[in-house]
């Protein structure tokens, strides 16, 4: 099962990716947009060399920073999520009065939301190390625990090293 689904998600982004190869956009507006969706670098391998001089390459490959910024939507996402539900707790007296369960669904929706990213791009070691880092800090946060960055980064290091 796991490996129809992994491929699966190999399906889906061949498929982006020749949506985005096919469209309207110039060869470097469309190779810089399929590396920018599925992670796929082979597109701007023709402009390597010229987006390495313009110092834009770390921009346009996935990293970290990419996965950290979908987590953060899923949260935001998570969030408004809660409010709704909040919302329609005074309107629906069905629903339960008592919120406590809520607060997981916003750290929940980050973690989802940055585990299907970095599963759809890939699952390259950057986005590997920034995921074990996101949940870490859901955790800490679940746990009404704050976690310095050095910690943060400690307990990344670990759990890459003992997996």
């Amino acid at each position: 099962m796991t490996q129809r689904a992994l491929f699966r998600v190999g399906e889906i982004r061949s498929t982006i990716s020749e949506a985005i190869i096919r469209s309207d956009l110039s060869d470097l507006g469309g190779a810089i947009l399929v590396a920018l969706t599925v992670g796929d670098k082979t597109q701007i391998r023709h402009w390597w060399e010229s987006l390495t001089r313009l110092g834009l390459v770390h921009l346009l490959v996935i990293s970290g920073l990419h996965v950290g910024l979908v987590a953060t939507v899923g949260f935001m996402v998570g969030s408004n999520v809660v409010k709704v539900l909040v919302s329609l707790s005074y309107i629906f007296p069905i629903l339960s009065k008592t919120h406590a369960y809520l607060r997981f669904i916003p750290s929940f929706f980050s973690v989802v939301v940055a585990t299907g990213y970095s599963l759809f791009t890939g699952f390259t070691l950057p986005t590997q190390g920034e995921l074990i880092a996101i949940a870490i800090v859901m955790v800490a946060k679940l746990a009404y625990r704050r976690i310095a960055p050095r910690a943060c980064l400690a307990w990344t290091l670990l759990i890459i090293a003992a997996g």
